[in-house]
């Protein structure tokens, strides 16, 4: 009997700074590609570009860098923070109908190629509908003070700076109650690697489908 497997989604989440890029690394490294969305919008962003232009009719020309691509420390500024909730929503319902129809695609291109077990790392996986389209859902949690140094670190931006992203997100309940796995990052990375390795021995067990 031949040994197949089911095509699956798995929506990779958690808040910022969590450790959701190491652990889609550990992913890719044993067999299932992992869709970063913050990179498939990087790429949707270079001019040119129809989601840059719908961001650019609402909030101005003023988010833009010399060059005419998007400045992200500007536009930051302008969506995160108390008072500013309607324009974080604003750029998330322009941008995540360009990712999610070029992860959709993504994932198509994979399966042509063989790969049914599909990752895609979404930071907004449940407030951009796409945990719809998920078979199964891994989170990644790490406590408050491993997440702002990881951002500080990571994107060179200033420790309040880093306090004004986080307070627009959710806590790890948030996270947790609506997942299938939860991967708990406290800063070690073999704990990290084991956590991740037994949740992929998991997922590729419900994937297998004898015909």
């Amino acid at each position: 009997m031949e040994e197949k497997l089911r095509r699956t989604v798995i929506g990779l989440t958690g808040p910022s700074g969590a450790g959701k890029g190491m652990a889609g690394k550990i992913f890719e490294e044993n067999g299932i590609p992992c869709i970063d969305t913050d990179l498939v919008y990087r790429k949707l962003l270079m001019p040119p570009s129809e989601c840059l232009d719908e961001l650019c009719v609402y909030f101005g020309k003023g988010i833009t860098a010399d060059n005419g691509t998007l400045d992200r420390r500007k536009l930051a500024k302008v969506v995160f923070g108390k008072g500013n909730e309607e324009k974080l929503a604003v750029l998330n319902s322009i941008s995540h109908r360009h990712i999610l129809n070029k992860v959709r695609e993504i994932i198509k291109e994979y399966n042509n190629n063989g790969f049914f077990v599909v990752a895609v790392d979404a930071p907004l996986l449940f407030e951009s509908g796409f945990y719809s389209e998920c078979d199964l859902i891994v989170s990644v949690v790490a406590p408050y003070h491993e997440r702002l140094s990881r951002i500080v670190m990571r994107d060179g931006i200033s420790e309040e700076a880093a306090e004004m992203r986080l307070s627009a997100q959710h806590d790890d309940k948030y996270y947790t109650e609506r997942s299938d796995y939860v991967i708990n990052n406290d800063g070690d990375t073999e704990k990290l690697m084991l956590q991740t390795l037994k949740i992929i021995k998991d997922i590729f067990k419900r994937a297998e489908n004898k015909v």
